[in-house]
């Protein structure tokens, strides 16, 4: 699957710009400010229906207009597709694949696989624990569809149990209807535990080779979970039980303490924690080492060649690294934005002008 062009009208700082993109490496070039990073967030809207930025969606309506539009087209094994998204002040945003309404935003799933490296994907390397779970989560419901279903799942019932804590605890029911309960979480639990830990040994294999090509480092990925046990048997019981000993903290508190909502991706350099020890060059790379992980994992799970969207790059990489990255994504359709041209020749320039329009 590739994208072929964007159309954007009152999108960010964009009155109207049209974009036809090549099959292969494309070069977004242009001053700060030019609106670079904006095409991306575009192209990621319509993959996902939402931005990779923080902020409201009525954030990216240009400032003196009362809507935004998005037009993308996709071409995959020569099927053309046109997805549509309209953002209008104080409305619920309309997203159209082929002129029709989608039913729900999932439906985006099936038209494209996408991998970025954007700042905010940093949070990933520097912050809290959810974002860690978040990055390998994503990396599981890409492959298989039917583990979005189960942490979906997973998230009712810990809702239910969370209403249980606050507003029942002292019905006549509550104990039983919190063993049924723990149960349930239980045994969806442990499922996401097994993909977890599945997904992340085979995370961890490719990123270590690429991480040691690129910098002569050793990355470790580790999955925080304080099961020991390996057999969903044994680990539903080791859930149950853990539910149990969280009781009188889960009381106290109105929500639930033990759980894989609680579970965090450990990644070292060299021994060391990446959060804490690493430099900013060190974690940056980190990243790109996970997410080429993550773009060879889609390729060989699903034969996908995934979209890739990289923001700015080349800033604080040698020319070594950048070669090593060029070579691992030649195969691919990428987008990257830069203020420099770093590109082979064969890359397709797409020059932004410092008015942010490209009529």
């Amino acid at each position: 699957m590739i994208i072929e062009q964007s159309t954007l009208k009152g999108f960010r700082n964009f009155k109207n710009i049209h974009v036809d993109y090549e099959p292969g490496m494309n070069i977004i070039t242009g001053g700060n400010a030019t609106g670079k990073t904006n095409l991306l967030e575009s192209i990621y809207f319509s993959a996902t229906g939402h931005s990779f930025r923080q902020g409201k969606e009525e954030d990216m309506i240009h400032f003196d207009e009362s809507v935004a539009y998005i037009d993308t087209v996709v071409n995959t094994d020569g099927i053309v597709e046109t997805i549509e998204i309209t953002l209008e002040r104080n409305q619920k945003k309309q997203i159209n694949i082929n002129q029709e309404p989608i039913e729900k935003i999932s439906d985006l799933d099936i038209l494209f696989d996408i991998i970025t490296f954007v700042p905010d994907d940093m949070k990933i390397i520097k912050e809290g624990k959810s974002h860690r779970r978040n990055f390998l989560d994503e990396i599981i419901r890409s492959i298989n569809p039917h583990y979005k279903k189960i942490i979906g799942d997973y998230q009712k019932v810990l809702f239910q149990r969370n209403q249980l804590l606050k507003q029942h605890k002292w019905t006549k029911y509550f104990k039983q209807q919190l063993i049924a309960t723990d149960k349930t979480l239980a045994q969806i639990g442990a499922y996401i535990i097994l993909f977890r830990k599945d997904y992340l040994r085979k995370l961890e294999i490719i990123s270590k080779t690429i991480h040691k090509d690129l910098t002569g480092e050793e990355i470790r990925l580790f999955y925080d979970n304080p099961v020991k046990g390996t057999k969903y048997k044994e680990i539903v019981l080791e859930f149950i039980d853990g539910l149990k000993e969280s009781y009188n903290k889960d009381l106290k508190f109105g929500y639930t303490n033990y759980g894989i909502h609680r579970d965090d991706m450990i990644i070292h350099l060299n021994g060391k924690s990446s959060k804490i020890f690493a430099s900013q060059g060190q974690q940056r790379t980190a990243l790109l080492s996970l997410k080429l992980a993550q773009l060879d994992l889609l390729h060989f799970h699903k034969n996908s060649r995934p979209v890739i969207l990289l923001d700015d790059i080349f800033s604080e990489l040698d020319q070594r690294r950048i070669s090593y990255i060029m070579d691992h994504i030649k195969d691919y359709q990428s987008i990257i934005t830069t203020t420099e041209i770093h590109h082979p020749s064969s890359s397709h320039i797409i020059e932004i002008p410092l008015n942010g329009r490209k009529d």
